[in-house]
């Protein structure tokens, strides 16, 4: 049985360095400071290695250039996002994304988001305007299946 509700959803607005992600809040484990990775030779160029959080290695990966946009990889980054797993997979517990700030926290109501036209990239689902500001709410799974594969 599917329900529907008009109670708001607990959002977070992540910035990124070109846009800003919109993600329902359960979705973050955490915010850190950004470390440098130990890179991974080899993987694709959104890969850009692995850190250590919480006494465990998890993926780092640029939602930017997973997305097929551009990423500077030499350009310094200010945060990292701790995303909890959502495709089920054991081998991916964790991932954590590059950010450029400090995500928000929203609150999203069924009216409140208004579908915006435009290419959403490879990790997109949807475009949206929201609260004066547009967001990408991404493709998670889609993401987490191209995080697997290179691992």
């Amino acid at each position: 049985m599917s329900e529907t509700t008009d109670q708001p959803i607990a959002g977070l607005m992540i910035p990124l360095r070109e846009g800003q992600l919109l993600v329902p809040n359960v979705t973050i484990a955490e915010l850190v400071g950004y470390v440098p990775p130990e890179a991974d030779e080899g993987g694709p160029d959104w890969f850009l290695g692995t850190i250590i959080w919480r006494d465990q290695r998890v993926p780092l990966v640029s939602f930017e250039a997973a997305n097929g946009q551009t990423f500077d990889t030499k350009r310094a980054s200010e945060r990292t996002v701790i995303v909890n797993g959502t495709s089920g997979s054991d081998n991916l517990p964790f991932y954590a994304l590059v950010v450029e700030g400090i995500p928000h926290a929203v609150r999203v109501g069924a009216e409140e988001a208004v579908a915006q036209d435009g290419d959403v990239g490879d990790c997109g689902a949807a475009m949206v305007h929201f609260s004066g500001e547009e967001a990408l709410i991404p493709d998670l799974i889609k993401l987490e299946e191209m995080i697997i594969q290179a691992l």
